[in-house]
């Protein structure tokens, strides 16, 4: 999508976001925001506002853990280089491979 609408357009992924992995995946794929109410309705609806900051403390610590895991210092470098296909990609028609 980032190379269709180019750098002036800001790519906001709003739907689907539950674990601190899709954030870095919509990251290296381009989007500048990710945003998830699920999860901080579940903290709101156990513990309320705590409840909704440990929601967020748990996404930036799963952040932190897979941009370790993949050698990643800071979340702003992270880019396609990142990811690998998903398995099957490449027979799919419209694939870039």
């Amino acid at each position: 999508i980032r190379a269709a609408v180019g750098d002036d357009m800001e790519l906001i992924l709003d739907s689907g976001v539950r674990r601190g992995s899709d954030v870095v995946i919509a990251k290296c794929l381009g989007a500048r925001f990710s945003l998830f109410g699920r999860p901080t309705l579940f903290g709101a609806a156990v513990a309320g506002e705590p409840g909704i900051a440990r929601t967020l403390q748990i996404v930036r610590n799963e952040i932190d853990m897979v941009q370790a895991q993949i050698g990643c210092r800071a979340f702003d470098e992270l880019h396609p280089g990142y990811l690998w296909p998903a398995a099957g990609a490449a027979m799919h028609p419209h694939s870039a491979a």
